[in-house]
């Protein structure tokens, strides 16, 4: 093994060969670990495990599992003593007595009463022949379903004729409708393009479900019909985009989707959507984009005249349209962090120790603005300044020390290299109340996309990335305004039909999802 001092007397070509053949064995060693983590390894980001664990591949084993993991804690909750029993008694009494030992359902949900009598022959007292008069009653509540039921609407249009002269009929009118010339009510529409972009169930696992039921409907008809609901409700999806720049802090990312048919372009290449959303200080708004390219003009579209703050991650093709529009940009601290987590995962030994500091430092980081959250915007910027900026001086210092230490190439240079090229974005939120510290929101508005996507696999063609961005943008917005998705959709799209009928240019305001009251 070479030593310092040998190293010192070989010539400069050598010691540069060295360097290059030591950095692509550091390469080659992450590499291999990352693979092997991949294969073997957990998945999870964060330091500590969950108590809930269900074994990877357990399909066929889930109910076991949770049941398993459900029983654990209820004896964990025996075990608290006998103050804490005493405290909830009467709570838990109520559940028992109630739902059988579970919490109460909620107010909101229908319910039908099914009364169980007692058989008549036993109403008669054995003691003394009286007949026995009711005194109390238990009410143990159930949960019941009604699977999807299809029925077929005959809209019978009546007509009337002049039986004397034979020249006046008239007809009962056609009411308006968001499927003309389609086979299908609003409410089948809403149904399917619920099951598909909100829980992930692709067109011809819907067909199969159909057939099930009883209706022969191929997907080809049921994708004309999400085709014609997206055009439909263009004017709701273009009203919360506006609504969303209109804000002054927002968050915006982006991630790949697959289109089939684009011209110049192969199956296989990516397209993008890009994505917007209000920070949680505004009513909760999500807007989905489709563009073939991940460039700066796609950029440039998806926030047009914006001029606040916004919070990304690092990506460089925002950066020209941030300038020219005088945007405050807002790094992403959970991004730096996740590098570290790769070094720790697939460093050396050294690396895993560093990285682990690091981690331990933006965890501080993290549980100050969990400490925070109800303070106005004022007293967190004073905060921030107080607490949250000694903690990044420590991080500055400890960047500036390993930096020259540490091989570029490797993860915990490749971390240590983001971090220190995105420290003046990243460190910006101390600045601004009304900003956070990562951009984790936006991430998880993507991620259900991302599962769905894995279902779907792909678009056939942008006019149906379009589509999907659309009713991506309106559904997710009013999930996350705690509304039944279903049943907007279908207000949408009977209410919104009557208005075209009288107005070409309605105000929507009032059908925007959080203002909407069912």
């Amino acid at each position: 093994m070479l030593k310092e001092q040998d190293l010192k007397n070989l010539s400069e070509d050598f010691r540069k060969l060295f360097a290059d053949m030591n950095n692509i064995i550091v390469e080659l060693r992450q590499e291999n670990s990352k693979l092997q983590r991949e294969l073997y390894g957990k998945k999870a980001e964060t330091h500590i495990v969950g108590n809930l664990i269900i074994p990877k591949n357990s399909l066929f084993n889930e109910a076991e599992c949770l049941a398993a993991n459900a029983l654990l804690e209820e004896e964990a909750e025996e075990d608290k003593g006998s103050d804490s029993d005493h405290k909830d008694s009467k709570k838990k009494k109520k559940r028992s007595e109630n739902s059988g030992g579970r919490d109460a359902f909620s107010e909101q949900l229908p319910r039908r009463k099914v009364i169980h009598e007692v058989p008549e022959e036993k109403l008669i007292c054995p003691t003394d022949g009286e007949t026995l008069v009711q005194i109390g009653e238990r009410i143990v509540e159930t949960l019941e379903i009604i699977p999807a039921k299809i029925t077929v609407i005959q809209n019978v249009y009546r007509s009337f004729g002049c039986p004397k002269c034979h020249n006046t009929v008239v007809q009962a009118p056609v009411p308006p409708t968001a499927f003309p010339k389609h086979s299908c009510d609003a409410s089948l529409v809403a149904y399917l393009i619920t099951q598909k972009y909100l829980w992930g169930l692709p067109l011809y696992r819907q067909e199969d479900m159909l057939r099930m039921a009883g209706a022969d409907i191929s997907r080809t008809s049921i994708a004309r019909w999400i085709i014609t609901a997206s055009k439909f409700l263009e004017g709701i999806a273009s009203e919360i985009k506006n609504y969303i720049l209109s804000r002054n802090t927002i968050h915006a990312d982006e991630t790949f989707v697959q289109v089939l048919k684009e011209p110049g372009k192969t199956a296989e290449s990516k397209s993008y959507m890009w994505c917007l959303c209000t920070s949680k200080h505004d009513p909760t708004a999500v807007w989905f984009e489709y563009s073939p390219h991940r460039n700066k003009a796609a950029a440039e579209n998806l926030l047009q005249n914006f001029k606040g703050i916004l919070h990304l991650d690092g990506y460089e093709s925002y950066s020209e349209t941030v300038f020219k529009n005088g945007i405050t940009r807002i790094g992403c601290v959970a991004h730096a962090r996740r590098k570290f987590d790769v070094a720790k995962k697939d460093g050396s030994n050294s690396s895993k120790k560093h990285s682990v500091w690091f981690l331990n430092a933006f965890q501080k980081l993290f549980l100050l603005e969990r400490d925070w959250e109800n303070l106005n915007f004022a007293e967190r910027v004073l905060k921030r300044n107080q607490e949250a900026a000694l903690i990044w001086n420590e991080i500055q210092k400890k960047l500036t020390e390993l930096r020259p230490q540490v091989t570029p190439k490797s993860n915990l240079g490749k971390a240590l290299s983001y971090l220190s090229n995105q420290w003046n974005d990243v460190t910006k939120y101390l600045s601004y109340g009304d900003t956070e510290i990562s951009n984790n929101k936006m991430e998880n508005f993507i991620r259900p996309f991302a599962i769905g996507r894995k279902n779907w696999l792909f678009s056939s063609s942008q006019t149906g990335a379009k589509a999907s961005s659309n009713l991506y943008s309106i559904l997710m917005t009013a999930k996350y305004n705690n509304l039944d998705v279903t049943k907007y959709l279908i207000t949408l799209f009977t209410e919104l039909s009557k208005i075209y009928a009288l107005e070409e240019s309605p105000n929507l305001e009032k059908f925007l999802p959080w203002n909407w009251k069912e």
